[in-house]
């Protein structure tokens, strides 16, 4: 059995990991909270439905996240799109009401 290189990691905490292989893997213990639940939800269906030629559109994409990942959103879905799907082209539109998106 071939053991997948793990091509980028995502997000580490205490109970989450989410790591790119060859395809969209992640683990974890416990309970989730509310955001790491979200979050991967959220790349989990950026995954399974983005295709060629798409429009992704992720209204209110950092709902539930904590200001720090907020911060982080946008940097995670263009590198999470940059190692899945480098090949493809599509157009990406996020709204939000955070003021913490676009602060860095």
């Amino acid at each position: 059995m071939r053991i997948p290189k793990v091509k980028s990691t995502l997000l580490t905490t205490s109970n989450v990991s989410l790591s790119i292989y060859d395809t969209f893997n992640f683990s974890f213990e416990n309970q989730l909270s509310d955001g790491q639940y979200q979050f991967l939800l959220k790349f989990g269906k950026i995954y399974n439905y983005c295709q060629q030629n798409t429009l992704l559109l992720i209204d209110e994409g950092d709902i539930l996240f904590h200001p720090n990942w907020q911060k982080k959103f946008i940097n995670y879905v263009y590198k999470f799109l940059e190692l899945n799907f480098s090949d493809y082209k599509y157009h990406l539109i996020i709204t939000s009401h955070s003021p913490f998106i676009l602060s860095d």
